[in-house]
């Protein structure tokens, strides 16, 4: 079974700064220890797969209650942020929270594991992705501009950081059905 969780999900859930689980690959039972091992043995223990749902909901919902949930500011800002696929400015993002860059990344980083510049990175480049996957036709700088890049360098920075190719290269590896693209 497998769980995902908004980052502000998991920071809720494992009541830990996400900035200490950001960029690394950290097993269940490091977090939760024999806890861990007692839930997997209940898990395979079931006789269906409604019970098995059924203990894996009521063990986060206790585990999401002994904890406080993102402060309403971050979590304001997240839903800002991804209403907006990454494009609105972290300086007007600011202005209307009515505090500083340097406070909402601080918060940002221990809520979300990443600041929100990088959140609007990762969301436009999302966007872009997305929008290669199914538009063949499409002019790649009318892509970039539509999801929120204003310069071909900050596209193609995004791009090397990201996805480790130039766009082009990665229009090279899309998948003849429109599903994706293959790894070289």
């Amino acid at each position: 079974m497998q769980v995902d969780f908004t980052p502000l999900g998991a920071f809720q859930f494992f009541g830990l700064p996400m900035s200490a689980l950001a960029r690394r690959v950290v097993e269940f039972d490091d977090v939760f220890g024999s806890e861990a091992a007692r839930l997997s043995e209940r898990l395979y223990e079931s006789a269906s797969w409604d019970e098995r749902f059924a203990i894996l909901d009521a063990t986060i919902e206790a585990q999401l209650r002994k904890h406080l949930p993102a402060s309403p500011d971050v979590a304001w800002a997240w839903r800002r942020l991804t209403e907006t696929g990454g494009r609105l400015p972290i300086g007007a993002l600011t202005e209307e929270l009515g505090c500083s860059r340097r406070y909402l990344s601080t918060r940002f980083r221990e809520q979300v594991g990443i600041s929100p510049k990088t959140l609007a990175r990762i969301l436009r480049f999302d966007r872009v992705v997305r929008r290669l996957s199914q538009d063949a036709g499409g002019r790649l700088i009318e892509i970039a501009h539509g999801a929120g890049y204003y310069d071909q360098a900050h596209f193609n920075r995004d791009f090397r950081r990201f996805a480790g190719v130039t766009p082009s290269e990665l229009l090279t590896l899309r998948l003849p059905d429109g599903g994706g693209f293959s790894s070289g």
